[in-house]
């Protein structure tokens, strides 16, 4: 749900914020007008400075942005990290066709409505997009290609984010990474004839990918369910396996039967 507020009267609400280190003074960093940090990984590594935020926020997708929108509305000096070297690249890396499973009014994030027709269903690359902007529009102090590798407490009871380029220091930590990135496969896969063409959900673009003949989607959710339907109507014969889907929302449903081509066959 959004924020009834259009984030017109929040632009200016949260002013980049540069932490400090163990010494007290502010460590060497600069901002670009949009808070994005401007200076590339390999040029902070340089550092051995520690830097300390009240707040850091590990992943800059929905949930993360979304924290990190209501941590600068009160003021509290935070910074979100992405791996991505862009907001939004995990959207971007789906699979060609892929549209949200929600309509457009529920897809904004709080303080600004998503835009165009909240009846509509938007594409992968429309909600990367909304991302990109919604951190500029209030000025959110994201860092990109930043590669947390580990979460520990020193001994003064601080937050230590561990980078793959210096360690950050926080009084808390929101961890907003998500979990669709990593894959999960069958000890057995690895058993299958070479000559069967395997592919996770995070690897297939479009059908174009398949040899011919019939198609194995496992996982009856909503990625494996949309890639099924997909494989059906570029005619393979496609099966799909899972545990039951439970009930399609009405709207989701005429979406769906307004497609042409076969249906999978589930189990």
């Amino acid at each position: 749900m959004c924020d009834p507020s259009t984030g017109e009267q929040d632009l200016a609400m949260n002013q980049p914020q540069q932490g400090v280190t163990e010494r007290g003074d502010t460590p060497d960093v600069r901002w670009n007008d949009s808070g994005f940090h401007s200076e590339p990984a390999t040029e902070l590594a340089r550092s051995t400075d520690v830097e300390r935020f009240s707040v850091v926020v590990i992943g800059g997708g929905q949930a993360g942005l979304a924290a990190g929108y209501h941590l600068a509305k009160r003021g509290i000096d935070f910074v979100v990290l992405e791996k991505g070297a862009r907001l939004g690249e995990s959207w971007r890396r789906r699979w060609d066709s892929l549209r949200l499973f929600t309509p457009a009014r529920y897809d904004g994030l709080p303080g600004w409505p998503f835009p165009g027709d909240e009846r509509t269903y938007p594409t992968k690359d429309q909600m990367a997009d909304y991302l990109e902007k919604y951190a500029e529009r209030f000025r959110l102090p994201v860092r990109l290609g930043i590669d947390v590798l580990g979460l520990a407490r020193n001994e003064r009871g601080l937050f230590v984010v561990e980078c793959a380029d210096r360690n950050i220091e926080s009084d808390q930590v929101i961890v907003a990474t998500g979990a669709h990135a990593t894959q999960r496969r069958p000890s057995f896969a690895a058993d299958l004839d070479p000559q069967i063409i395997q592919l996770h959900a995070s690897e297939y673009r479009n059908p174009s990918q398949l040899q011919k003949g019939g198609v194995l989607v496992v996982g009856a959710g909503n990625s494996g369910s949309e890639i099924a339907i997909e494989s059906a109507q570029a005619g393979h014969r496609t099966w799909l396996a899972g545990r039951s889907t439970g009930q399609v929302s009405p709207p989701r449903t005429a979406w769906m039967a307004g497609c042409s081509g076969s249906s999978p066959t589930t189990y």
